[in-house]
């Protein structure tokens, strides 16, 4: 996984993510977005990463805090509390998160 969103939109080739998100970031579309990328190997590639986005004003522009890390799975939390870190493993959400895709 990339050290930050930025690598997922390269000047002059196909981003994989939205260019608002990979250049704006950590705040835009009325939330605050922090990626980390959480585990690395003995080679320096990461082998998990974990992206929570938060209301920029809560009940303003948006009432629920979202999770997701390497699994895929969208988690969400009513009212938001704070970046959770990683799931704990075996885990698809932090504690107290909803999952809401699958």
């Amino acid at each position: 996984y990339p050290v930050a969103l930025t690598a997922l939109a390269p000047p002059g080739q196909p981003s994989y993510i939205s260019l608002k998100l990979a250049v704006l970031a950590p705040s835009v579309y009325g939330y605050n977005y922090t990626y980390t990328r959480d585990t690395v190997d003995a080679n320096g590639v990461g082998q998990q990463f974990h992206l929570y986005a938060a209301p920029a004003i809560v009940n303003f522009t948006g009432r629920s805090a979202f999770y997701l890390d390497e699994q895929g799975i969208i988690c969400a939390l009513a009212p938001p509390a704070g970046d959770p870190g990683h799931a704990p493993a075996g885990n698809s959400c932090p504690a107290g998160y909803t999952p809401i895709s699958q």
